[in-house]
C-alpha cells in the first residue's frame, strides 16, 4: 500500500498534481483543501495517500496531512456506493 509520496511537484491542477519521483510522474487526485496548499511547480512536497485498486483502473488520492487522508479512507471503507473518480 502506497501511504505517502514525495517529491517534485510538476503539474497542479484544480483536482489533481503531478509528483515527479524516482523517475516517474504520479498522477495524484487531491481535494481543493490541499490543491489550496500546494508549493509552486518545481518546488519539493509531500502527501499522504490512499491507493484504490480495481479491476480496471488504480488511482491515487493525496492529502496534505494525515487527519485529511484517514478521513477519506474511513469514507471509502465505510459508506457503500460512493462512487470515486478514476483515472
Amino acid at each position: 500500500m502506497i501511504v505517502t509520496i514525495e517529491g517534485t511537484l510538476s503539474e497542479a491542477g484544480l483536482l489533481r498534481a503531478i509528483i515527479e519521483t524516482g523517475g516517474l510522474g504520479y498522477e495524484v487526485y487531491v481535494p481543493m483543501t490541499t490543491t489550496e496548499k500546494l508549493p509552486a511547480i518545481g518546488k519539493r512536497v509531500k502527501l499522504y495517500t490512499h491507493a484504490v485498486y480495481r479491476e480496471d483502473t488504480q488511482a491515487l488520492y493525496g492529502f496534505i496531512c494525515q487527519e485529511e487522508r484517514d478521513f477519506f479512507s474511513l469514507l471509502v471503507e465505510k459508506v457503500s456506493g460512493l462512487a470515486l473518480r478514476s483515472a
